[in-house]
This record gives C-alpha cells, structure tokens and sequence, in this order.
C-alpha cells in the first residue's frame, strides 16, 4: 500500500513538472488559441490518427498486385532472294563459266540467264513449322503515278512451289526461279508488236506468296509474306533489285502477377502519424482538464484587443486631439463596435496618444478605452 503512494506521488510530481514546464514554454496567446480552438484540435488530431490507422491497417493487410507480361521465348521468320548468273562466253572482263551473285547489275550479253532461289526460313524456341511458298514470275508493263502502280499488261511466265509439313527450326524452305533474259526481250517486243504500242516500263516480277505457321512455347504462331524481286531490262543489262520483307520477330509471352509491397509511408509513416496524434490528443485533453490553457481575464482581454487591433489596422489611423468639440459621447464595450460604427458612417477610427479610440459623426464623439 505504501509503495502504491509512493507511485502515485511520483506520477504526481512527474505531472506537475510537466505543467510548470507548459506554462513555462507556451506563451499566452498560444494558451488562448488552444482553449478557444479545443474542440476543433481534437476533432483534427482523432481523425488524423483515425486517417493514419486506416491506411497503415490497409497497408499492412491489403495485398496489391500487379500483372506484367514476361516474354517466354521468340519466334524469327525471315525471307530473302538469292540470285545469280553464268557466263556463257569469253568477255575481256569475266570468263567463261563464272558465276555473277547477287549484283544489281547484269550484262545480257555474257550472262543472259538469271537463275534464283527464294527462301523462306524460321527459328527460335519454335515447333517445326509448316510452310508453304509459291512463286509466279510475271512479264509486264506498268508506271508509277502518283505514287501508285499503273499496271497496262502482264503475262504470267512461270509458276513454282514447294510445302513443308515439318520444317525445323533453322532450316530453310527454298524454291528456284529461272529466267532468261534474253528470250523475255524477244517476248517483249512479240507483245508490243502485237498491241502496236510500248506503254511504261517493261519488267519481270517474281513474287514469292510465302506463309509459315508453329507454335512457341505453347501459342500458335503465323506469319504471312508477300516478297517480290523486280528484273528490268535495259540496252545491253538488266537491274536486278529484290523487295523481300527480311526478319520478323513475334514473342510468346506469359502473365506474372507481382505482390506489391506498400511503400514506407504507407506501412511506417502512417504509425507515427497516428501515435502523434493520439499523444497530441491526449496531451490537449489533460492539459485542457488541468487548467492550463486558463488565463486571467485582464490577459484575455488584451489578447482580445490585440487581434482585433491586427484585423483592424487599415480602419485606423494614430492622431492626437487637445480638445473634443463634440455635442455627445457615446463609449463602446469593444473596439469590433468602434470599428464598425466607422464602417457605418464611412469614416475612420483615430488612435489617440493616451491610448483611446474615437470616431466622429455628426457631432458625437464614439469612444473604446482600453487599458491595454
């Protein structure tokens, strides 16, 4: 029993230590606006710690994920031309039995016959595919008009293809093209003779229509292509250029859901937010119980006077006055009455020096005396 006094005499000791040093440190108009502001300081300060257990309680129990797509593997097709030429007869430049690859530029003199290879090809972590690729060479005349192909005859001069069920990764699915220049002058000239007209530029044209399907990684993989390879003839050469689609690249992807993990002021800061308010509260609350927002009524009414002094400024103005010539006197309980009798009668309130106010209408003198 005896130590439980002596418990309590400490706490009280501790407490009141803890108010002298409030009263100590807190100045008087602090004190004031915390007792006039009490009920609004702890309304603020519950819900700030009410705020800050909501969250940190949703960060620490709520799990938040989010889903990205991961790439699992890649799917390359790829297509291209391959193209060549021998030399049938002795040049002063090239012998006889060589073979000319893959040049813009033939001589159709030396080297009439251009024999091609299209190829179509895949890989990556990808299932042998099924593949197919038809090649039609096609004779014709055309012009580009605004940008657009005007095509005035064609003639198809040959067809080829090839399919495969099962085509490895790697391993390419070929079709060979042949064409003789030199025969495709004279077949020109046949057409034009016959339509007695030689409209546009006269070319060959090898198409490649070429499709690739497979699966990668458990999707189902296609890819289509439409390639061409243009052959113009000129006096003595003909221009080869080749207008395949090159590498295309498709990704097999998969969904991963990823916990995120609350960030700090979610899970820490919204802790300290709420023990700080609920001290702050507490704090306010004892201290409001204790009496030591009190004040004595002479300091309340200078704090008063002070504020309404501060809100009052531009209403104002310091003067002097020996003497009031004035039918009446009218004193006022507060200077918020003085100010608002100026604003009522649109004039101004004068400062004097022995510390008065006063306000002049029609010949009656308003007066608010503070001992301020």
């Amino acid at each position: 029993m005896e130590d439980e006094d002596d418990r309590r005499s400490d706490d009280d000791t501790a407490l009141d230590t803890l108010a002298a040093l409030f009263d100590e440190r807190v100045s008087d108009r602090s004190k004031y606006l915390l007792d006039r502001r009490y009920p609004v300081i702890v309304v603020v300060l519950a819900l700030v710690a009410l705020g800050g257990f909501y969250v940190g309680y949703t960060a620490h129990t709520t799990t938040e994920t989010v889903a990205d797509q991961r790439v699992t593997a890649t799917w390359t097709t790829s297509s291209s031309f391959e193209h060549g030429a021998a030399v049938e007869r002795d040049a002063v430049v090239f012998d006889e039995g060589v073979v000319l690859e893959d040049r813009t530029l033939y001589f159709t003199r030396v080297s009439p016959v251009l024999n091609g290879t299209y190829r179509l090809n895949h890989s990556g972590d990808a299932e042998p595919a099924t593949a197919r690729a038809e090649i039609t060479v096609i004779l014709r005349a055309a012009d580009e008009v605004d940008d657009e192909t005007v095509e005035y005859w064609r003639t198809v001069e040959g067809n080829e293809s090839a399919e495969v069920d099962a085509l490895p990764p790697d391993e390419p699915l070929t079709v060979d093209f042949s064409t003789n220049i030199s025969r495709v002058l004279e077949r020109i000239e046949e057409i034009e003779d016959d339509l007695e007209a030689s409209p546009g530029q006269t070319e060959v044209v090898v198409l490649a229509d070429a499709a690739i399907e497979t699966e990668v990684d458990g999707e189902e993989f296609t890819d289509t292509r439409n390639d061409r390879l243009v052959i113009e003839p000129d006096v003595g050469t003909y221009t080869v250029r080749s207008e395949a689609e090159g590498d295309r690249e498709q990704d097999a992807t998969e969904t991963v859901v990823t916990e995120i993990e609350p960030s700090f002021l979610e899970a820490y800061a919204s802790v300290l937010a709420v023990l700080v308010a609920a001290f702050g509260a507490g704090a306010t609350v004892w201290a409001r119980r204790r009496g030591l927002f009190d004040l004595p009524s002479e300091t309340v009414e200078r704090i008063e006077f002070e504020r309404a002094r501060d809100e009052f400024d531009e209403w104002i103005s310091r003067g002097s006055a020996s003497t009031v010539y004035a039918e009446g006197e009218v004193r006022l309980d507060s200077l918020e009455d003085l100010v608002d009798v100026a604003i009522d009668s649109n004039r101004r309130v004068t400062e004097l020096d022995d510390g008065s106010f006063v306000v002049y209408v029609d010949g009656v003198v308003y007066v608010y005396e503070t001992d301020a």
